[in-house]
C-alpha cells in the first residue's frame, strides 16, 4: 500500500470482544487517504492478537512487565508509519463513518494544531451517576493554545482541567508525538502532553462532531486503583504546569474535599443509594452497583491526595525503559503480510 496518511494505533490487553467491535467500526470509516491499523498487544491470553491479525492489522506484542501507559504510546510512535497517529482504546467505539475524517480534520486544515480529541458518550442508557463521567466534554468545538493556557492559569483556573485531553480517542501528528513524548505518569499522561505541547507553542483541538462510545467495566478494586492514580497524576500535572507558568494552582479546598469524602464514605454511599431510587426502574440496580464501586474511587482519591509526592519521579520519560521495550517488541507477522488494512 501507499505510505499511510493515518496510522490507527490501538493498545490492547485481554479485550478480544471489544477489539473486534472497534475493528469492525473502523472498516466503515471513509477517508481520502491510505490508513493502516497497528495493534500493540500486552501479552493477551484471550486471543486479542489473533482478532487483530484477522482484521489485517500490523500486530506487535511486548512483555507486561515493561508496560506503562505513556511508554506504550511512545512505542507506538516508532511502530506507526502515518503522518498522523490516531490513538484509540479497545473500548472506544467510533460512531458513524465520518468519525476518522472529522477527528483528523483540524490537524490537516491548520498547521498550528498538532493534536485533536473527540467527544465520548456512554454506549447505552446509564444512570445519572455514571453520566457524570462524560460531563467534562464540551458541547462545541474548542482550541487551547499557549496564550490561553497561561492567561487562564494566572486567573486561577485549574491547569489539569484546562489540559483536557483523552488518548482513548485522539489524533496527533506523529512528528509532534515524537518531539513531545508522553511522560511516565500513572494516569493522565495525555493531559501532561497537552501542557508540554501548548507551552512549546502548539495548539490542541476538541472536535465535538467526532464521537466514540466508551465503556470500561470497573470493579471496586479497579475503581480504587484508578482513583488513586488519577489524584496522584492530577497533582503532578498541576506541578508541571507551575514550572512553565509560574502560577501555582491553590488546591486546599480540593484536598479537604477528598479527605472529607473518604471520612464520610459510608454516608456518601447511603446518599448515592437513595438517589438511585429516583432512577428509572430498569436503571436502579445499575445505579446502586455504580454507587458501591464509586466508594473505591473515593478512597483511592483520598490516598492519592496524601501520597502524590511519592511519585514526583514519574514526571519524566524514561528513555532507557522505552529502548528496552522497543528491543522486546515483536512483530507477529512480517511487514509484507502486515501492510495495513485500509478503512
Amino acid at each position: 500500500m501507499d505510505e499511510p496518511l493515518v496510522s490507527i494505533f490501538i493498545r490492547v490487553r485481554d479485550e478480544a470482544i471489544a477489539l473486534r467491535n472497534v475493528l469492525e467500526n473502523l472498516q466503515r470509516q471513509v477517508l481520502d487517504g491510505p490508513v493502516e491499523i497497528v495493534v500493540l498487544d500486552n501479552e493477551s491470553v484471550d486471543g486479542s492478537a489473533q482478532v487483530a491479525l484477522e482484521a489485517g492489522a500490523r500486530v506487535f506484542t511486548f512483555p507486561r512487565e515493561l508496560f506503562g501507559y505513556g511508554r506504550a504510546l511512545n512505542l507506538g510512535v516508532h511502530l506507526c508509519r502515518g503522518k498522523i497517529m490516531v490513538m484509540l482504546s479497545a473500548h472506544s467505539v467510533p460512531q458513524g463513518q465520518d468519525w476518522l475524517s472529522e477527528l483528523v480534520r483540524p490537524i490537516r486544515d491548520n498547521p498550528s494544531i498538532g493534536a485533536a480529541f473527540c467527544r465520548q458518550i456512554p454506549p447505552s442508557r446509564v444512570s445519572r451517576l455514571e453520566l457524570r463521567r462524560f460531563a467534562c466534554f464540551p458541547t462545541s468545538d474548542a482550541v487551547v493554545d499557549r496564550k490561553q493556557f497561561i492567561d487562564k492559569c494566572h486567573d486561577g483556573s485549574d491547569p489539569y482541567e484546562l489540559a483536557l485531553f483523552s488518548n482513548s480517542a485522539c489524533a496527533i501528528r506523529r512528528d509532534v508525538a515524537a518531539n513531545h513524548p508522553f511522560r511516565d505518569l500513572l494516569y493522565a499522561e495525555d493531559r501532561a502532553f497537552v501542557v508540554d505541547y501548548v507551552m512549546a507553542g502548539g495548539a490542541v483541538a476538541y472536535v465535538n462532531d467526532a464521537v466514540v462510545s466508551y465503556r470500561r467495566n470497573m470493579t471496586w478494586k479497579s475503581a480504587y486503583r484508578v482513583g488513586y492514580r488519577a489524584q496522584v497524576s492530577k497533582r503532578l500535572v498541576r506541578e508541571l504546569a507551575a514550572t512553565y507558568t509560574g502560577s501555582r494552582f491553590r488546591s486546599a479546598k480540593d484536598t479537604l474535599d477528598r479527605l472529607a469524602r473518604a471520612v464520610l464514605v459510608l454516608a456518601g454511599l447511603l446518599v448515592r443509594v437513595v438517589m438511585s431510587a429516583r432512577e428509572p426502574r430498569d436503571l436502579r440496580r445499575q445505579s446502586v452497583v455504580h454507587a458501591l464501586r464509586s466508594t473505591g474511587a473515593t478512597l483511592g482519591l483520598a490516598k492519592g491526595t496524601i501520597q502524590w509526592r511519592r511519585h514526583i519521579g514519574t514526571l519524566s520519560c524514561d528513555t532507557r525503559q522505552l529502548d528496552e521495550a522497543l528491543r522486546h517488541c515483536v512483530a507477529l507477522h512480517s511487514e509484507e503480510a502486515g501492510s495495513g488494512s485500509p478503512c
